[in-house]
């Protein structure tokens, strides 16, 4: 009776599981972190010593970086060293351990304890210079701002502790200075005790402490940043494009670079009603800023708040203006892009069609009356399981599938547009 009882237990447990959506193999991580077994299950010895053998593992809520055992080669000798976090049974405080091998056996190399509720952000980053990563926390409390930016550098052979007061809501690593080494830019939303503003950290002139090099205030209507790139700006600069949102639904760009070692500033702030995001839109290697306008439309229709033309460019940093170098046109509902010609928002336009989908249309600017004219081409949005014609039974041909929707296009005849550049235009950004 109580194997039974056991069973059907079990049994409902398992089906708890299953309702809920919990994969208990996603979490595995968790239960085993990757790194401590096998041939590296000396860094496991390594936190039982340190935390006295029982601890609780402890994982960063953001970023790349988000196991609580990091293996990773900081000095480019081909060999990991290791940076770990947990919290001992006998400790209030979280514990970052630093290990290295030696020969084929694990060693401490350092430990600090922290008293902060939680590891916001980990990242890694060479501060000052000498060819090796130094491992970069943030540490935060619960409901609240992450508080402080760690460092853990090595200085004359020694790991040590460097941190800065300044509170942050993300902060980004990279080579944003003139300076042959990495720097940190914090960014920071407007709030009751704070304003908008992206601040530069850098290492002291003597190289032994982290210093605020400068600041510069940001949008402070920005409620939340939605995407944020690091990359070059321009051919020669590093820099971070920032996508955000406001509260009343109005999405702003912020372009972040440095000016020399330490000054940091804003070249570039644009606010717009789409969503479209900075990317490389044209694979050069520089990030491109998009700007909106509005597509031509007929007198009896209002503009559209759902397809747009966008003028992709990099910032010329000298003049404090834009290099266009690509044109699209955006539609915010299915989040495509379709890549057209600079001239594409006098000759064209595109209109919402009956079936669901976007009409690309020349226009007809000669009228006395402007309004659009031949039908060149529709696209359209489908879900992947629904069957890509019609009504009327007209067939549409996929262009691109994202694995739950399908991107297609109806061509008509006359246009003497082909499938094939229709696919080469079409974009659905990452």
């Amino acid at each position: 009776m109580k194997k039974t009882a056991a069973v059907f237990l079990l049994m409902c447990f398992v089906l708890c599981l299953a309702g809920c959506g919990i994969n208990m193999f996603e979490n595995a991580d968790i239960l085993r972190p990757p790194g401590v077994t096998g041939s590296n299950a000396g860094i496991r010895e390594c936190i039982e010593t340190s935390s006295d053998g029982s601890y609780v593992l402890k994982y960063p809520a953001h970023g790349e970086f988000r196991s609580a055992v990091i293996t990773r080669d900081l000095n480019f000798d081909g060999v990991d060293e290791c940076a770990a976090f947990f919290r001992p049974d006998t400790s209030d405080n979280i514990k970052v351990m630093i290990a290295s091998l030696n020969g084929e056996v694990w060693q401490i190399d350092a430990e600090f304890e922290e008293s902060f509720a939680q590891i916001d952000t980990v990242d890694f980053c060479d501060l000052n210079g000498d060819g090796t990563e130094e491992l970069i926390v943030g540490w935060g409390g619960f409901n609240a701002l992450p508080d402080k930016i760690a460092a853990y550098v090595m200085i004359d052979g020694e790991y040590k502790r460097l941190c800065t007061e300044c509170v942050y809501d993300s902060f980004y690593c990279g080579r944003f200075t003139d300076n042959k080494f990495d720097s940190i830019v914090l960014l920071t939303l407007s709030g009751a005790d704070n304003r908008a503003n992206a601040s530069l950290i850098t290492m002291n002139d003597q190289r032994n402490d982290l210093k605020l090099a400068s600041s510069v205030e940001m949008n402070s209507d920005v409620a939340a940043f939605d995407r944020v790139l690091y990359g070059y700006i321009n051919k020669n600069k590093y820099g971070l494009a920032i996508d955000g949102h406001t509260s009343n639904g109005k999405y702003v760009t912020q372009v972040i670079c440095c000016e020399g070692k330490t000054t940091i500033g804003m070249p570039y702030s644009e606010k717009c009603d789409f969503s479209v995001k900075c990317c490389d839109i044209n694979r050069d290697g520089i990030i491109e800023i998009p700007t909106v306008n509005s597509l031509k439309t007929e007198e009896e229709y209002e503009v559209s708040d759902d397809v747009c033309f966008v003028t992709w460019s990099d910032v010329n940093l000298e003049k404090n203006t834009l290099n266009p170098k690509d044109h699209t046109v955006f539609c915010e509902s299915g989040k495509w892009l379709y890549r057209v010609s600079e001239d594409f928002i006098d000759k064209n336009t595109v209109f919402p069609e009956t079936d669901g989908g976007y009409g690309f249309y020349k226009w007809n600017s000669e009228a006395y009356v402007p309004k659009k004219g031949e039908l060149l081409f529709v696209i359209k949005c489908f879900d992947e399981l629904h069957e890509q014609n019609n009504d009327d039974g007209t067939e549409y041909e996929e262009i691109q599938s994202d694995g739950n929707l399908s991107y297609a296009v109806r061509i008509e005849g006359q246009s003497g547009i082909s499938i094939e550049e229709i696919k080469k235009n079409f974009i659905l950004p990452e």
